[in-house]
């Protein structure tokens, strides 16, 4: 094969063109088909789903023999660019059966069982692959995008390594992002829901935003029987529309352990998360974390290439390293929401009335709950005090309680 970097690339744009029309073409078709299986339920409900379910795999089954045709016969061209050829018909196949389960579960819904663990499993899975692929389109998307421009520039080899490491960590950053904002969206998915519309903790919680001016979120109830949910979350961006829509999920559990004050309590150190723009300041460090590894990836990559140029070898090594460095150095964002948290207590008791009892009481109390649920011999004659992150959290906020409200005796003491 000739190696003329241009016919490469035109070879790689080449597999990532034939590998997205046979999803277009499976998408238009289920569209299709979707469309006639809506009319076939109302025409005849007792239709022939497992005729129906044949169709779909059938079909499925032809897109997919099609990219295994062409993975066996792009050898040549993915032993230049493993990561972006192998990635991208990975993608699509993954994509694929995303969207065949989907059309399986409209032809033959899911029973509702005692135990729901096994389809929040499968769903959570498939929710992760959504974002897997999100990301790493972007990612490869945007090497593509700095191979062509590098190309129309006729840039050296060393430039077009940098600038394929920094579209592509830029691309990868772009998707993580997106997925934070479709955070509602997956939680929707994966979780049993519904609209927190007749519950009274629906007007304490609206109450709370409007009185410290900041935008009520869409509230949800998560309903899960057999699972305890302790966690209260809150995601999105603010400024989101439509599926983006930043939301308030609060388990059905939590509703009906806590009373409407501890509920307050917890509501209070979310409120006080937006008032100190916590978020903001993760994605700050965030971002810098991403920018120190992409500088750490491209340099090694850039050395590497310069004393071992092996023809693709600098693709792999940029983005592995890209990706290794991402995740050791997420440790200080870590650290970061746990100072977070600390800082949010504080600014809700100094600025929004919350209460240091009513929060104890809230957090123990879940803590509690949750472990009897787990292991209830261990627990009968337990006193009411929570998992270790918990008892820490409280011990240093009631430790500057002591310190900002000291008694008598420990003023004539200091």
């Amino acid at each position: 094969m000739e190696s003329d970097p241009e016919i490469l690339i035109r070879g790689v744009m080449a597999i990532v063109v034939l590998s997205i029309i046979p999803l277009v073409i499976f998408v238009l078709w289920l569209d299709y088909f979707e469309n006639g299986l809506r009319d076939l339920m109302i025409k005849k409900p007792d239709f022939d789903r497992e005729a129906e379910l044949e169709k779909v795999r059938f079909f499925s089954l032809i897109i997919f023999l099609f990219q295994f045709i062409l993975f066996l016969g792009s050898d040549e061209v993915r032993k230049v660019f493993p990561l972006i050829c192998d990635l991208t018909i990975t993608l699509c196949i993954l994509i694929q059966i995303s969207l065949q389960l989907k059309i399986e579960k409209v032809i033959q819904p899911n029973t509702e069982t005692t135990d729901p663990i096994l389809n929040i499993a499968l769903r959570t899975i498939r929710s992760w692959l959504i974002a897997a692929a999100i990301c790493g389109f972007l990612s490869i998307f945007g090497v593509l995008i700095a191979r062509w421009f590098a190309t129309l520039l006729d840039s050296s080899d060393l430039t077009a390594t940098a600038l394929m490491l920094i579209s592509g960590t830029l691309g990868m950053a772009l998707g993580l992002a997106l997925n934070f904002a479709l955070a509602p969206y997956h939680i929707i998915k994966i979780l049993p829901t519904f609209p927190m519309n007749e519950l009274p903790i629906k007007t304490v919680i609206r109450s709370l935003f409007e009185k410290n001016h900041i935008k009520t979120p869409n509230l949800w109830v998560i309903d899960l029987k057999k699972i305890r949910l302790i966690d209260l979350i809150l995601t999105g961006f603010m400024t989101g529309k439509g599926p983006f829509t930043y939301s308030l999920f609060l388990s059905q559990f939590t509703i009906n352990t806590l009373t409407s004050t501890e509920i307050r309590a917890l509501i209070l150190v979310e409120l006080a998360h937006i008032k100190l723009k916590h978020l903001q300041k993760r994605i700050a460090l965030t971002s810098t974390l991403i920018g120190n590894s992409l500088i750490c990836a491209t340099l090694i990559a850039l050395t590497a290439k310069k004393f071992f140029p092996t023809p693709g070898g600098d693709e792999f090594l940029g983005m592995g390293l890209g990706l290794v460095f991402l995740i050791s150095s997420l440790r200080w964002s870590i650290v970061q929401k746990q100072n977070q948290e600390f800082e949010a207590d504080i600014y809700a008791i100094d600025h929004l009335n919350l209460e240091y009892e009513q929060l104890s009481n809230a957090l123990r109390k879940l803590d509690y709950f949750s472990i009897k649920n787990l292991q209830p011999e261990n627990v009968k004659n337990m006193p009411l005090m929570g998992f270790p992150e918990t008892e820490r959290r409280l011990f240093l906020l009631s430790a500057y309680l002591k310190k900002k409200n000291p008694t008598p005796t420990e003023k004539l003491a200091a």
